[in-house]
């Protein structure tokens, strides 16, 4: 569900950006003043921007839990040197 939801919202940005020019005017209602009267070139470095900082997100959590996972390893490890 998630990934045809996602291949309909790509497929959609797509249509949108190779249909309509970058100072094509739009609104976001939800953005503050006075910044709700936009063009689509901000609306694609906003998105990018998000884009960005979710992935850091995700990144970090891999991370820690790679990192996690490798420190219970060196416990493990250093458990069976001590035992011998």
């Amino acid at each position: 569900m998630i990934r045809s939801f996602y291949r309909r919202t790509w497929e959609h940005s797509d249509a949108t950006i190779n249909e309509l020019p970058l100072d094509a005017p739009g609104h976001v209602p939800w953005w503050p003043e006075p910044h709700p009267n936009t063009n689509l070139f901000a609306v694609m470095v906003h998105v990018l921007g998000e884009s960005i900082r979710h992935a850091g997100h995700a990144d970090m959590g891999f991370s820690r839990d790679t990192r996690q996972r490798g420190n219970e390893l060196i416990l493990m490890r250093r458990s069976a040197w001590s035992a011998q």
